[in-house]
């Protein structure tokens, strides 16, 4: 007759595997936990798991190709196991050998590998062998097995979504909240903007609601506040007007001003940004009649109420003067900057002490280099404006506090009229997206002076219509990108 008895369960403990074995018995002292499950744990052949030490799981999967930097490596048992220095090991390309340590949980049956270096750059391609691990209740060896799986460069977020931007509305937006939320914006056939949310669990994009009541707008931006409050702007053909999600609906707040009629909307619609506390700033263009110039106006919202931040920042010669784009950006210390294009040529401003809108330097591109509409604007850690944009060829340029310098050479590929995107992860180190003139997607990691191009995970052979750019919490990139096919594709660097 079997007895029943209770032990108590062993500490958590951790062995180095550095080539030296020390046996450890780990875990409760008793019988086999069977659960009579008939689940295919990965290896090559299915387990027999009422049989001793065997594989209930592994974790990453064999074969996946989609796996987090961080993800921890665990092989679950259906019994206790002990472990010794040379139970396992981890190898990357090449078959060279990676140091860990392991883990083994309180109850003895779950194995966890971690890299020594705590993180394994990606991409690569690593590989676990079990070569033997055995059973605490009689020292059998329990059942081996290797397996590999790969660590990209860029995480897929969630699914593909299809979308159709159609004739006159904006490209789609991207922004990511608390707890690397991401939320998305784009257009439908019918016209509406349509915000939609992932849910992290199913890898699907859950629709929260349209913008603007479900009537056609035109959406350039899209953020989330410290507080997880969401707020999308947009022109709705006429005004131009900034909505919150209130948890069911999106409402509208004041309108903030006229910004002019036909395709103007468009590129004058306002551009978001938010201090850290919560203060929200919106920059746009404003023209109060068809037959007046256009003015480029900043207003901040707190407490309810939309006040104009500073004098106007810029105001056209006349009704016929192209400006457009309006970016902003804000310092360490909360200070905006604001960069737009007035015909061919490119400007910075930011707000002094008596809140007067000042010009860093001249024109950003005084040499008479054409320019696109759009730029990408971001202050780095020294509080200098840098622009990405195309002048004849996609550029940085930086404020060195005298002039306008570029950073790293011209880059490959020039750009088209809307796409420049540009964010700051940390300090100096920033980071920029376009679309180029063949409408492919390019990217570059800046850090300093220099650049580095960054190959995203698309099919290079498939032309995009837009793309967008918002860097989370943590400082990762966040890439969204609408290809010609009507996928809106979401990728996350793996860091």
């Amino acid at each position: 007759m079997r007895m029943s008895r209770i032990a108590k369960a062993a500490p958590t403990l951790l062995l180095s595997v550095l080539g030296v074995a020390a046996t450890l018995e780990l875990g409760a002292c008793g019988g086999s936990d069977s659960s009579g499950d008939t689940r295919d744990a990965g290896g090559d052949a299915p387990p027999i798991w009422n049989a001793p030490g065997a594989i209930v799981s592994v974790s990453p999967a064999e074969n996946d190709d989609n796996v987090l930097v961080h993800t921890p490596i665990q092989i679950t048992y259906n019994e206790p196991v002990t472990v010794t220095a040379t139970s396992v090991t981890l190898s990357g390309p090449n078959s060279a050998v990676i140091a860990t340590t392991l883990q083994v949980s309180d109850d003895g049956k779950t194995v966890t590998v971690t890299p020594v270096s705590g993180v394994v750059p990606a991409p690569t391609k690593l590989t676990l062998a079990i070569n033997d691990i055995r059973t605490r209740r009689d020292s059998a060896p329990a059942q081996t097995k290797s397996w590999s799986w790969s660590v990209p460069a860029w995480l897929r977020v969630g699914d593909a979504l299809k979308s159709n931007t159609g004739e006159g509305f904006s490209t789609p937006t991207i922004a990511v909240g608390q707890g690397e939320q991401i939320y998305l914006a784009a257009g439908d056939n019918s016209g509406q903007m349509v915000v939609r949310t992932l849910d992290n669990y199913r890898g699907k994009w859950n629709v929260l609601a349209p913008l603007n009541g479900g009537r056609k707008t035109v959406l350039p931006d899209l953020l989330v506040d410290p507080n997880g409050t969401i707020f999308g702007s947009f022109a709705d053909g006429v005004t131009a007007r900034v909505e919150r999600w209130t948890g069911t609906q999106f409402i509208g707040s004041t309108d903030l001003g006229r910004v002019g009629e036909g395709f103007g909307p468009y590129w004058r619609s306002p551009t978001l940004t938010v201090d850290a506390s919560g203060k929200l700033y919106a920059v746009y263009g404003s023209q109060t009649a068809n037959d007046q110039p256009i003015q480029v106006v900043v207003k901040s919202y707190a407490n309810g109420v939309w006040s104009q931040e500073g004098d106007v920042l810029y105001q056209g010669a006349d009704s016929g003067e192209y400006v457009t784009y309006p970016r902003i950006a804000l310092s360490k210390a909360g200070v905006p900057y604001v960069s737009y294009t007035a015909g061919q040529q490119v400007f910075v401003k930011v707000l002094s002490g008596d809140k007067k809108w000042t010009a860093i330097g001249g024109s950003v591109n005084p040499s008479g280099e054409s320019s696109t509409t759009s730029v990408g604007l971001a202050v780095d850690d020294t509080d200098r404006p840098v622009l990405f944009a195309c002048f004849n060829s996609a550029q940085l340029r930086r404020w060195d506090g005298g002039s306008w310098q570029t950073l790293g050479g011209t880059m490959t590929g020039k750009c088209d009229a809307v796409s420049a995107r540009l964010a700051r992860i940390s300090n100096s180190h920033l980071f920029a997206v376009w679309k180029t003139e063949d409408s492919k997607l390019r990217a570059v990691d800046v850090n300093g002076t220099a650049w580095m191009p960054v190959d995203l995970p698309r099919d290079p052979s498939t032309d995009i219509d837009a793309a967008d750019l918002s860097v989370d919490s943590t400082g990762r990139p966040n890439v969204e990108w609408l290809d010609r096919n009507g996928n809106l594709q979401v990728v996350r660097i793996n860091r």
